[in-house]
């Protein structure tokens, strides 16, 4: 994958990072919290896990998606649970990191189709 690509992906990984540690502390005091309520709060978490995920796998193609990534990803997952509990006007919820473990699951599962979509198959080029 070209140096520009990867740096592309790790950009967007740090900006998902944060757009999402972001949203999960201000949770219903962002404007942003109503577009995300429109859906279905177990669906965002797996959505946003799911493009986290990619990115992260993305960002760093040499090895695929590896127990360190998945390992970073539950972390952040229940760190952000962790967080929400000791801030107060948030609720931490179990079923919330379910559905974060979810949306990881979901993007290993997607992998074969990824690599056969033109836009995203040049990660997998090389053999890796």
């Amino acid at each position: 994958m070209p140096r520009s690509h990867l740096f592309v992906y790790r950009i967007l990984l740090v900006v998902w990072l944060t757009v999402i540690a972001y949203l999960a502390m201000t949770g219903d005091r962002h404007p942003l919290a109503s577009l995300v309520s429109e859906i279905n709060d177990k669906v965002a978490h797996a959505t946003a896990f799911y493009l986290l995920a990619l990115f992260l796998d993305f960002s760093f193609p040499n090895n695929g998606l590896n127990s360190a990534k998945v390992g970073f990803l539950l972390g952040y997952g229940a760190l952000l649970e962790l967080a929400q509990l000791a801030e107060g006007a948030r609720d931490p919820s179990f079923y919330d990191f379910l559905a974060d473990a979810a949306g990881i699951a979901l993007y290993a599962a997607s992998i074969p189709l990824t690599k056969r979509l033109p836009p995203l198959a040049r990660r997998w080029q090389g053999g890796q």
